[in-house]
């Protein structure tokens, strides 16, 4: 039970993207760019990345998998192993409002209150927000309190290619709650990310306690190549 969770959240933290032309922006431009720029997507996209784990390198793919609407609202989903993220992009924000298994895109469940919010205009250096998201099923729960920095702009060479990128640094701290035991297992991650314009998440790096076992682990995810279809 606890293990489906694990992976549900995972997909909310581990799934991001972008594409277009590999370029890179100036900094005398970079007041200019904007939540869409940083975070582009489109039918058909796609994105290869190179994981290092402490067990090794492996590889792994994010898709665009098109729309879903729900009460008049768009969602953009994106899937990879790990799961699929629900998003909404605006000129204001990018946020995951729900998660679901990577077998089935259709079997989300939507955050009954608050969101994942991963970018947050004006995108300036020192800029803090603070959230919190609640995860409810029929008999179990993830509360997932979260806090994110944006440290700056960096320059960063990935397998496919160097990028002016926006670095921002998270906090997340996610509790695992099943309602007729109690609390349960936490999680305690470290994240860092870096958004090129054009381009989107160029590398990741994580690392997560399991608190309950004692389990730490160390992901190093950077951008291999990717696919922007004519």
């Amino acid at each position: 039970m606890y293990k489906a969770f694990f992976f549900i959240v995972l997909a909310g933290i581990f799934i991001s993207s972008g594409t277009a032309d590999q370029t890179e922006t100036p900094p005398d431009t970079q007041s200019a760019v904007t939540i869409e720029t940083l975070f582009p997507m489109g039918k058909e996209w796609q994105w290869r990345y190179e994981s290092k784990t402490r067990d090794g390198i492996s590889h792994y793919t994010t898709r665009y998998r098109g729309t879903f609407n729900r009460e008049g609202e768009v969602f953009h989903l994106l899937s990879n192993p790990y799961g699929v993220s629900y998003y909404q992009i605006g000129p204001d924000a990018l946020k995951v409002k729900g998660v679901a298994p990577a077998e089935d895109l259709k079997n989300v469940n939507f955050y009954t209150t608050g969101d994942l919010t991963r970018l947050k205009y004006p995108l300036k250096k020192g800029d803090r927000w603070r959230g919190r998201a609640l995860l409810d099923r029929e008999s179990d729960s993830v509360i997932t309190n979260y806090a994110t920095e944006i440290i700056g702009w960096e320059t960063i060479t990935v397998p496919s290619g160097t990028y002016d990128a926006l670095a921002t640094s998270s906090t997340v701290n996610t509790i695992f709650v099943n309602r007729e035991k109690g609390f349960g297992k936490g999680m305690i991650s470290r994240e860092n990310q870096w958004y090129a314009p054009g381009v989107g998440l160029v590398r990741r790096t994580i690392n997560f306690m399991y608190e309950k076992d004692k389990m730490t682990l160390y992901r190093d995810d950077r951008l291999q190549d990717y696919t922007h279809p004519r």
